[in-house]
C-alpha cells in the first residue's frame, strides 16, 4: 500500500478524541509559540514602562515566585490554558528560570485547587462542574499518581475541574502532588526548549535551530498520542472518557 494510502488508513482509524488531542497539541504550540514569538511586543507600553522595567518590578528571588503563582492560581481559576501561562513565564523570566516558576506555580495552584475540592466536597463540586464529575473523580482516584502524572500530557478536562476532582477523589494529597511535579516536567521543559531554539533561530537564522524545534514539537505530540493510546488500552482513559462523556444523571443541587 502506497505510504500516503496508509497515512490516510491510520487517520482514518483515529477516534474523535484521538484527533482532539493531536489538534488541541499543535493549537496550544502554536498559540504558545506566537506568545513567546510576539509576547515581548504585545507587552511593551508607552514611554518607560517597558518589558524590561516591568520585569525589574518583580525581579526579586520572592516576589517574582509569589507573581507568577497569583496569575496562575487566578488565571487558573479562569480556565486560562497551562500551555498559555507557562509560555508567557518563559516569555518573561527566559527558559530555565521561566521553567522553574512555571513548574513551581503548576504545582501551588493545582494544590490549591486540590483542597479547594476537598474541602468543598463532592456536592459542592457537583454545583460547580455537574453530576458527571463523580463518575470523573471515581476514574481517577482508582489511579493515583499515574492518574496526576498523564492527565497533565493528555488534555481531559479544564486545569480548575481536574485539579478540584482529584481533590474530592480519593487520591491522596502526596500521590496527587508527586504525579503533577513528574507530569508537568515534560510538558514545561518543552515549552521552555521551544522557546530558547525559538530565539537562537531568530538570532542566528540558522535552519537547523528551527528544525530541532520543528522535531521536538513533533515528539510531543507523538508522545501524548501514544500515552493515550497506552492509557486506552489499560481501560483508564476509557473509564475518564466514558464519565465525561456520560449524560447528567439529575440535576445538581
Amino acid at each position: 500500500m502506497p505510504l500516503a494510502e496508509r497515512i490516510k488508513a491510520r487517520l482514518r482509524a483515529l477516534d474523535s478524541r484521538a484527533v482532539m488531542v493531536i489538534g488541541l497539541a499543535f493549537f496550544a504550540f502554536g498559540t504558545a509559540l506566537t506568545l513567546i514569538l510576539f509576547g515581548s511586543a504585545w507587552l511593551a507600553l508607552e514611554g518607560e514602562g517597558d518589558v524590561a522595567s516591568m520585569i525589574a518590578s518583580v525581579d526579586d528571588p520572592i516576589l517574582a515566585p509569589l507573581a507568577v503563582i497569583l496569575v496562575y492560581v487566578g488565571l487558573g481559576a479562569l480556565g486560562a490554558p497551562q500551555f498559555l501561562l507557562q509560555a508567557a513565564a518563559i516569555v518573561v523570566f527566559g527558559p530555565w528560570l521561566g521553567f522553574a516558576y512555571a513548574w513551581g506555580a503548576t504545582l501551588v495552584s493545582s494544590s490549591v485547587f486540590y483542597w479547594a475540592g476537598h474541602f468543598s466536597g463532592a456536592q459542592a463540586l457537583r454545583r460547580f462542574a455537574g453530576v458527571r464529575v463523580n463518575s470523573i473523580s471515581e476514574a481517577l482516584g482508582r489511579h493515583g499518581i499515574l492518574a496526576s502524572a498523564v492527565s497533565r500530557v493528555v488534555p481531559t478536562m479544564p486545569f480548575v475541574i481536574l485539579n478540584m476532582a482529584f481533590g474530592a477523589s480519593h487520591v491522596s494529597f502526596t500521590k496527587f502532588l508527586i504525579g503533577t511535579g513528574l507530569g508537568t516536567i515534560p510538558k514545561v521543559a518543552v515549552v521552555a526548549y521551544v522557546g530558547a531554539s525559538l530565539g537562537d533561530f531568530l538570532a542566528s537564522r540558522d535552519p537547523m535551530d528551527l528544525a530541532l524545534m520543528a522535531c521536538i514539537i513533533v515528539l510531543w505530540i507523538v508522545f501524548a498520542w501514544w500515552v493515550r493510546r497506552a492509557l486506552k488500552r489499560s481501560g483508564w482513559q476509557k473509564a475518564v472518557d466514558d464519565a465525561v462523556d456520560a449524560p447528567e444523571s439529575g440535576p445538581s443541587k
